[in-house]
């Protein structure tokens, strides 16, 4: 059955309805403000080096014991994924347990969100696009209300790909028509992965032109986020956001989604 728009507006409106967010009961209130307003907050070495570079030694570990077949990951080009980061890095629990990280989403989502994904995102190779080509255009993840949290893991500058946020884009009643097609061609057990037909591989994408149009019309501006091992990136991830190609070395970052 096709998903008509008031199969759309009926599915939002209940998924909004659910979510009771609790901005004025939060101690981060000027975080949830910038997150609000902004769609993101950069926090620069939140995490110190010495903190830092145990996890990331037993991360680079972890993915040369993956590449020697012991353990899983999903690999294409570039880019390099392991699943399940938590259960298989003992050191990576002052990050996914930390209490400011934690607080911050059940205050922006809701007092019931979830942490259902938890990922080591390592890209090497300068240039690769076989997996990256939706990547490197801006995007959303959702129509729903998706948080993310992204810890680097090395230093991140303009050439090793950093994540790209089109400030103030999360929100709007110009995304309905985006998020429409979203919602009516979405299909998560599709062998593509989530598009419905091969016409959809770009589902959630907006093209340069389109960006340049959005940018001018509404004052949006790109928020690149470089910055040393240890910063941490809280974003909503309904915001247009890309992941340029790599330019030079290596990046490392682990995520951690939430929903509700």
């Amino acid at each position: 059955m096709q998903k008509s728009w008031l199969h759309f507006f009926w599915a939002r409106h209940q998924h909004y309805r659910h979510l009771q967010r609790a901005f004025t009961v939060s101690p981060h209130q000027d975080l949830l403000n910038t997150l609000k307003k902004d769609g993101i907050v950069v926090l620069d070495n939140f995490f110190p080096q010495e903190m830092v570079e145990p996890i990331a030694n037993e991360t680079f570990q972890l993915i040369e014991a993956v590449r020697q077949g012991q353990g899983d990951c999903y690999q294409n080009g570039g880019l390099l994924l392991i699943e399940e980061a938590d259960q298989k890095l003992h050191s990576s629990a002052i990050f996914y347990e930390d209490p400011l990280i934690n607080s911050v989403a059940k205050a922006y989502v809701s007092p019931e969100v979830v942490s259902f994904r938890r990922m080591v995102r390592y890209k090497e190779g300068t240039g690769h696009r076989e997996h990256e080509d939706f990547q490197i255009f801006h995007h959303f993840d959702t129509w729903k209300l998706r948080f993310k949290a992204f810890l680097y893991l090395t230093d991140v500058g303009k050439d090793q790909a950093p994540l790209i946020y089109l400030q103030g884009s999360h929100r709007g009643g110009w995304r309905r028509k985006k998020e429409y097609e979203y919602f009516r061609y979405y299909n998560p057990s599709s062998p593509l992965g989530y598009p419905l037909n091969r016409e959809n591989l770009y589902l959630g994408c907006f093209w340069p032109h389109q960006i340049k149009t959005l940018k001018h019309k509404y004052g949006f501006t790109d928020l690149i986020c470089t910055g040393k091992a240890g910063t941490v990136i809280l974003f909503d991830a309904r915001g247009l956001h890309q992941g340029p190609l790599l330019h030079q070395g290596h990046r490392l970052v682990l995520t951690n989604h939430f929903n509700a």
